[in-house]
Parts: structure tokens; sequence; C-alpha cells
């Protein structure tokens, strides 16, 4: 018999995993370093290049938000079922 504790577990390893493989992939990409650039610069090619619906997908991810070294949203993106396309937009805000 499973206890909770032990599904708990298994959920948290789980998920530890697949931020392994997320971050494995991101930087697999070559992605960490063009990321600090493109947060530094807002260079638009970036996100052409790097937010399409594949990148998403292989990521199983909806939506992703990339923050500056300040935690202040930098550029989102997210997948817009209908069309199959990425929406993403820079941020004008700042969070608290």
């Amino acid at each position: 018999m499973t206890t909770n504790a032990e599904r708990l577990q298994q959920i948290v390893l789980q998920e530890i995993d697949e931020l392994s493989t997320l971050t494995e992939d991101w930087a697999g990409r070559r992605l960490v370093g063009n990321t600090y650039e493109y947060v530094q610069d807002s260079n638009a090619l970036y996100t052409t290049e790097n937010l399409q619906v594949d990148s998403f997908a292989s990521l199983s991810l909806d939506f992703l938000v990339i923050f500056d070294l300040n935690n202040q949203p930098a550029v989102a993106g997210v997948i817009d079922p209908e069309a199959q396309q990425v929406a993403s937009w820079a941020f004008q805000m700042s969070l608290p």
C-alpha cells in the first residue's frame, strides 16, 4: 500500500526530473547566453528565433516568462491553441 507521503515524494521526483529535462534542453540549445543577451537588449530577433510553437511543445510549456536580474518580467510567450502560434510580448510593468 502506498502512503500519501510516498505519493507526494513520487510527484516531487517527477517534477524534478521534468525540470532537469527542461534545463538540459534549454542549455543544450545554447539559449542561456542568448536569453541573457535578450534581457539586456530586447532584440526582437530572439523572440522570433526562440519563442516558437515547437520550442514550447518540446518543453511541454503553455507559457513562458523570462525575468531580468531585478526579478522583473522581461518577456513572455503563450501558446494560442486555436492559431497554433506563440503570442509574445515585452512587459512594460514592474512587480514588487
